[in-house]
């Protein structure tokens, strides 16, 4: 993570926040700042997420609350995690003990949380939580086989899961009972279409993103419009052969992105104006990558996550893409909700973007002032409150190393920066109650 600047945490007594003329004039610094930073997408801000495990999926069901999952590189053992705080900081969840794997996740609403995977050796696993990940349902499809790939509910009865096998679960009450769909052949080497992806838009459209299984390496997007009774089918040529990820953000506005199978090492992203009808093979391709998930914030913006950790922008419906941000390892799945974007990938890796004002904001602590803003060598927290016990203080970098431990024991604490390097660190705050986290700008 390159260096960003942002206003840090200032009690609401203090001048600078109370004056609109000084702020206008720090956020015009910090944006000029950003804008000639290395990534151009600087604005994208890295948090801790206290795990160095493989993060495959991420969804939030608002601003504040979000779900990842994932699972170790090397070995078996899969990670649950929520946030609260609009993605700042991540609490791990207790998971039954037969998960090994999990690949897929929706929050639908703060009731109705989805993770899918499997339980080794490739057993379907499909759960539902009603209270934020506290607890969990299974409602894995009887007919299901090896792993669940992708789960999506549109309301709260309606949904469909897709296993490892191609075959297409469909529910009406909530998982109670599923019906396994007739898209896909028995004989596992003669699949017409090898679903990838499953994607609603209301409660009777649903796409499916598949390849092709019958090895003609050609891709393709089914489409229902009686909630995944009856499929149309859209065909593609054959250098696009495998969906990775579609997006709707509105009815008739839709992206699948594809990878290239053969005659091609390049990923491109194929569009929809009319409700999936007609799709339009764009011109823009990403060379010697692949993408693995894509998000839009309206019908002509748009995000693009890869193999090699690029973070890609389309403010022009898929016709053109800049780079926005390079995270320097994979990115795995983005996900957009009321103007605020958030994305996970390798190594634990967490980011989240503001895509309303393009600085996130700041995380307030009001039982401490901590300045100056940005901080040389010196660095002052004041408690704002009587404090009647000590204060625990760490620093961590963007990539989650810790630089500092310390102990408060009054109500100011004066803290050396001198020998810890420039760049942005998470300030974290124990006081045996509760842990306030807030970014740092170290400037040396």
């Amino acid at each position: 993570m390159k260096k960003l600047y942002a206003l840090t945490n200032i009690h609401q007594s203090d001048f600078i926040l109370r004056n609109y003329f000084w702020r206008i004039i720090l956020s015009g610094f910090i944006l000029l700042l950003l804008l000639s930073s290395k990534n151009s997408g600087a604005q994208w801000v890295q948090h801790y997420s206290g795990t160095q495990k493989l993060l495959t999926d991420i969804s939030f069901v608002n601003r504040d609350t979000g779900f990842v999952v994932g699972q170790g590189r090397l070995t078996f053992g899969p990670i649950c995690m929520r946030t609260m705080d609009g993605g700042i900081t991540w609490d791990s969840l207790l998971l039954p003990s037969n998960i090994d794997y999990l690949t897929s996740l929706h929050a639908l609403d703060a009731t109705h949380i989805y993770v899918g995977g499997w339980d080794n050796p490739l057993i379907p696993v499909l759960l539902v939580s009603d209270n934020l990940g506290q607890s969990w349902q299974d409602i894995t499809p009887d007919s299901a086989k090896w792993r669940i790939t992708d789960v999506e509910f549109v309301t709260p009865t309606r949904g469909c899961a897709i296993d490892d096998y191609a075959q297409i679960h469909v529910t009406w009450d909530g998982g109670v009972t599923w019906t396994l769909d007739t898209v896909a052949q028995p004989d596992m080497w003669n699949y017409p279409y090898y679903p990838q992806h499953v994607c609603w838009t209301d409660s009777n459209t649903v796409y499916l993103g598949c390849w092709d299984g019958s090895f003609a390496y050609g891709g393709a997007v089914l489409k229902s419009a009686d909630g995944g009774v009856n499929w149309t089918v859209s065909d593609f040529p054959q250098d696009y052969s495998q969906v990775e990820a579609m997006d709707f953000p509105d009815s008739l506005h839709g992206y699948a992105a594809y990878n290239g199978w053969t005659g091609i090492t390049a990923a491109a992203v194929i569009r929809t104006q009319d409700g999936g009808q007609t799709w339009d093979t764009l011109s823009f391709t990403i060379q010697n990558e692949s993408i693995f998930d894509l998000a839009f914030s309206s019908p002509d913006t748009g995000y693009a996550v890869s193999t090699s950790g690029f973070i890609y922008k389309t403010t022009d419906a898929a016709q053109t893409w800049t780079l926005d941000f390079d995270a320097d390892t994979s990115v795995y799945a983005i996900d957009i909700h009321d103007q605020l974007a958030w994305a996970c990938g390798l190594s634990g890796l967490t980011l989240k973007n503001n895509l309303a004002t393009g600085i996130e904001p700041i995380n307030t602590i009001n039982q401490y002032s901590i300045y100056p803003v940005p901080a040389g060598n010196e660095l002052f927290i004041r408690a704002n409150l009587v404090q009647n016990h000590e204060t625990n203080i760490r620093l961590f970098d963007s990539c989650g190393r810790l630089y500092l431990a310390h102990r408060m024991q009054g109500s100011l604490e004066n803290i050396s920066l001198e020998n810890i390097p420039g760049g942005v660190f998470i300030l974290e705050l124990n006081d045996g109650q509760k842990v306030f986290h807030s970014r740092i700008i170290h400037s040396k």
